[in-house]
């Protein structure tokens, strides 16, 4: 039988440990991308040197919240980059990347479904696709 703790939830550290990554997250994002870099994998590299010397330089929860954040911003950012997802068998082309023609959508571990694109409909000024 399992032991029940009486330990509660501190929902006003989950909210500010919450608001804490999603700041850092985006706001790290949103610098990253208005900083005009030759290499910008470099700034990638910058969060995530961050996130790991941050918190040990400055000892806070709220800190080492942050720099947790970094480190998932920029791991991300060059997982994205260099196509990891790709690399590991998943699809990362859009499923309505513009239909001119046919696509392939789905996974190696589903099915594929085939999506034909329409010749727009003169009536209603609209293209139409059908996916079989």
């Amino acid at each position: 039988m399992a032991r029940r703790t009486n330990k509660k939830i501190d929902f006003q550290k989950v909210a500010l440990n919450t608001l804490t990554v999603g700041a850092t997250g985006v706001a790290a994002h949103v610098i990253a991308e208005a900083i005009d870099l030759q290499k910008p994998e470099y700034a990638d590299y910058g969060m995530l040197a961050a996130g790991i010397i941050l918190p040990e330089v400055i000892k806070s929860p709220t800190v080492e919240t942050a720099g947790n954040a970094l480190l998932a911003v920029g791991a991300y950012r060059l997982a994205e980059r260099n196509n990891i997802a790709g690399k590991l068998g998943f699809n990362t082309v859009p499923a309505t990347a513009g239909l001119p023609g046919r696509y392939t959508i789905g996974s190696p571990w589903a099915s594929a479904r085939e999506v034909y694109a329409n010749a727009p409909d003169e009536k209603k000024n609209s293209a139409t696709a059908t996916v079989q």
